[in-house]
């Protein structure tokens, strides 16, 4: 969210026919927020053309003495203004007497438009005390709208609208201002209701000691935790005059991209995985919509949601998934009512965690096997430390599965794994297959290296292959 000056006087220093400078201050009565509105971005992003909002009020203390024919110029950012300036603004003597010796006023207006509006002083009254001498103007307040109107689109576009206080002599000499930033005060400021953030991310190591079936020291479970907070008003110390965006029914749409392929499927029918009780438990504000091999989704409210992975569950019908080394990513479709009915932000690109991987692995994008094809596939440790290597395979047609352990990696060795991998695959892939494979062994990371080649009708050629040694953590 931005950042917002919530201050909002800005004091105009003035060029007179004197050695004092006096100065306008375009003030908020000392009110603070009273005079400012306070709109969230997601109730604006549903406004229609017509929709509009209220600014706060436009007033300003004037800190010199003032002349029939002066005039005095507003300029408001945005474009958005649809209404709100008066034909005149009188300041009676009965109002200008609270500051003691000063005049009254009468403005009026030459001209408005959406950018702001000019005014003439028609009328001084220099009949406010008995005793008219010394009356000034100088400390009389004026205010020129008690609210403006303003198209909400604009508004939107604008994010913060402002105003500067400007005037002259009737003979175009500067009056009371400096031309500076100064003079400018916030009427309207918007700025994101929602913010997301992730309280418990998603933080276990698979261990190849478990064959990739648990976590490091036997765990199987890893929890996330997230927050989604609708409450936030931009720029306000008091967020119950924030005017802000509704929730409504499903208030969140959650998905979460990853390598769920690991998680069993107990109906082969239906659409998606659809898995093993207890696998997934998502907290009560949370209902599971689905699940597929590169996403879980669900609906859920705002506020803070869980999301529990029991791996032990996942092999309830008898058929274990090794676990992979995987990141998660959030995406959020978060659904409000605002100005003009309903509407939808997404947050995407929410870093929810990673599992990682103990050991050393390799993935080899594109292998192929058939006739007159040979593959030369080679695993070297420069460690003292001897494990199992192990294979997976993605096919061509989309077909996927593990091969198992097809070797052991003794310390400070090479380990020819090509004619292993190839003899346990299926026979139909054996003859004629494209296969991507990722090959993982029971040693440090960066202990190990691959060198992967293939012969082809005898032209040589090298397997494009990355490992997660230089990885943070060693995963990819």
């Amino acid at each position: 969210m931005k950042m917002v000056n919530t201050s909002l006087l800005a004091i105009a220093a003035g060029v007179l026919i004197s050695p004092v400078v006096n100065a306008a201050i375009v003030d908020d009565d000392g009110a603070g927020p009273s005079d400012i509105s306070f709109f969230s971005d997601e109730y604006l992003s549903t406004a229609d053309a017509a929709d509009t909002v209220d600014s706060g009020s436009l007033s300003v203390t004037l800190g010199a003495e003032y002349a029939v024919n002066d005039v005095v110029t507003w300029s408001v950012s945005g474009s958005a203004i649809e209404g709100g300036f008066p034909s005149s603004v009188i300041i009676t003597c009965v109002d200008a007497v609270a500051a003691v010796g000063t005049k009254g006023l009468t403005f009026g207006k030459l001209n408005d438009d959406a950018d702001g509006a000019q005014y003439r002083v028609t009328e001084v009254d220099e009949t406010c005390d008995t005793d008219s001498s010394g009356l000034t103007t100088d400390g009389v307040e004026v205010e020129f709208s008690a609210a403006l109107t303003l198209n909400a689109q604009a508004v939107d576009a604008a994010n913060t609208i402002e105003a500067s206080f400007e005037a002259e002599t009737n003979n175009g000499l500067p009056l009371d201002t400096d031309g500076g930033a100064a003079r400018m005060v916030d009427l309207v400021v918007t700025g994101s209701q929602y913010a997301a953030t992730v309280d418990e991310a998603f933080d276990e190591v698979v261990d190849v000691e478990a064959l990739r079936l648990e976590f490091e020291a036997g765990d199987t479970e890893d929890s996330l935790e997230w927050t989604i907070d609708d409450s936030e008003c931009p720029g306000d110390p008091a967020p119950d005059i924030c005017t802000d965006a509704t929730p409504i029914a499903v208030e969140q749409e959650v998905s979460i991209a990853s390598d769920w392929s690991w998680v069993n499927d107990t109906d082969d029918v239906a659409d998606g995985i659809q898995p093993e009780a207890g696998v997934f438990t998502l907290s009560a504000g949370c209902t599971f919509t689905g699940l597929t091999a590169t996403a879980l989704t669900a609906d859920c409210d705002n506020g803070t949601n869980t999301l529990d992975i029991e791996t032990f569950d996942n092999a309830a019908g008898g058929n274990d998934q090794v676990l992979p080394a995987t990141s998660y990513t959030g995406s959020h479709v978060l659904n409000f009512s605002g100005i003009g009915g309903d509407g939808s932000i997404t947050v995407a690109g929410v870093d929810l965690g990673e599992w990682l991987l103990n050991g050393f692995q390799a993935l080899l994008s594109y292998t192929p096997y058939g006739s007159g094809i040979s593959q030369v596939i080679y695993v070297a440790n420069r460690g003292s430390q001897s494990g199992d290597v192990t294979v997976d395979y993605v096919a061509q047609d989309g077909s996927s599965g593990s091969l198992g352990v097809i070797g052991t990696l003794a310390a400070t060795s090479t380990l020819s794994i090509g004619p292993a991998i190839q003899a346990a695959l299926p026979a139909a892939l054996q003859n004629f297959g494209r296969l991507a494979l990722t090959i993982t062994a029971n040693v440090p990371s960066c202990d190990a290296q691959i060198n992967a080649q293939y012969n082809a009708s005898g032209n040589r050629a090298y397997t494009s292959a990355r490992d997660n040694c230089e990885q943070s953590g060693g995963s990819y």
